[in-house]
Parts: structure tokens; sequence; C-alpha cells
């Protein structure tokens, strides 16, 4: 729709990004800035990506210029009081967050945070 261009990111069995292909997809053009959704519980497998170990692999393929966006929609409401704690908001390097209210909260009308 934006004609942003972009690429995509294979992911792990439990539903995690596939930071070996991110490397890889990053490395074909570590000039250029990288934008990075990470998920917080995919809605089917609940897979959750690392922000830090992101921003690790993108700096480790030579990217400075890095945006990560924490797409929490499912378990953002209730991640800080998981054991062991996910990575996933701004102290673990995100730069966004998106949190859905009606999934998890309930509410009776689709709604959500972006922060």
């Amino acid at each position: 729709m934006l004609g942003v261009e972009h690429r995509v990111v294979r992911s792990q069995p439990n539903g995690e990004i596939s930071y070996d292909h991110l490397a890889q997809e990053a490395a074909r053009d570590r000039k250029r800035p990288a934008v990075v959704v990470a998920n917080r519980g995919t809605t089917m497998k609940e897979g959750r990506d690392d922000t830090l170990k992101i921003r690790a692999v993108l700096r480790d393929v030579g990217i400075d210029a890095i945006y990560v966006h924490s797409d929490a929609a499912l378990c953002g409401a209730y991640a800080a009081l998981l054991s062991p704690r996910p990575a996933f908001d701004f102290a673990d390097g995100a730069d966004s967050i998106t949190v859905s209210g009606h999934k998890c909260l309930g509410a009776p009308r689709p709604c959500g945070i972006v922060l």
C-alpha cells in the first residue's frame, strides 16, 4: 500500500523469528536502515521474538540505524507478569509497542494501545 520495500523473514517452528534468516536478509542491504516488527505472542503459536537479540543480529551484520516495533497485541497486557519475563518492551530495545485491548482484556469492541 505504501510502496515500502520489505523483506519477509521466516519463523522457527515455535513461531519465533528465525534470527539466522534475519541476518541473511539484513546482510543483503546492510547499508540501509532496518525497521523490524517483532511479535510478542502470535495468535496461533504464541511466538515471542526477542527484541534485544534482533538488535544484536542487525548490529552484527553492520546495520546501525535500527527501529524495532514490538507487536504485543495478544500478550502485551500481561507479558511483564510472566516468569521468565520476556524481552519485549522499551527496556529491552523496543522503540514502539502495540497492545490489543479486545483479545486478552475482553473489551466489547476492537481496540488497542500504541506506545
